[in-house]
């Protein structure tokens, strides 16, 4: 335990996800399952003495709708934030694109689904996406900002069918930029 009364180890854990900017999310695929997080149990199990310890380092410890938890810092706050826009990006293109295959969005919700990196591609290489990408500064194939972005950063996770899945930070994000409820 350290002076903050937490999990030694655990918060080390949450710190390098956090400052390398990954989300800490509600649950994580584990060995082909969808598993409660313990680093996200321990991080809401104290979350006064996480936001506490984090505003003592110079960030804002947030939180996205109850499943997920991210840092930022304050004198930051106003700036656009070029991840997260990238993400919103990239989200759209994937919306759209499997809106045109005839595809319904939950297949990004299934952890039993998801969609490949060929499909991805697919969708990045039409021509509006591919319009986008390029006045975004995103390179093609899609995968690669994707893997990038959402894959890098926990807000999607590849199933044991090496196939993409929103993780519950990513619903959230994908929820919101959507107005799904």
């Amino acid at each position: 335990m350290n002076n903050f009364g937490l999990n030694h180890i655990a918060s080390q854990a949450i710190y390098k996800d956090l400052i390398s900017g990954k989300m800490i999310n509600e649950t994580e695929y584990i060995d082909g399952e969808l598993v409660k997080s313990t680093k996200f149990r321990e991080l809401v199990n104290d979350i006064d003495k996480y936001r506490e310890l984090y505003t003592l380092l110079g960030f804002t410890l947030k939180g996205i709708d109850g499943v997920a938890y991210f840092i930022t810092r304050p004198d930051k706050a106003d700036e656009l934030n070029d991840t997260a826009a990238n993400a919103q990006t990239i989200l759209l293109i994937l919306s759209r694109g499997i809106g045109k295959q005839g595809i319904a969005p939950g297949i990004l919700f299934d952890e039993k689904s998801g969609i490949s990196t060929k499909l991805v591609d697919e969708m990045g290489a039409e021509t509006e996406a591919a319009q986008i990408l390029k006045a975004c500064g995103m390179k093609q194939p899609l995968s690669q900002p994707l893997n990038n972005t959402l894959l890098e950063r926990g807000l999607m996770f590849k199933n044991l069918d090496d196939r993409y899945v929103l993780s519950s930070a990513g619903q959230a994000m994908f929820n919101r930029l959507f107005s799904i409820d």
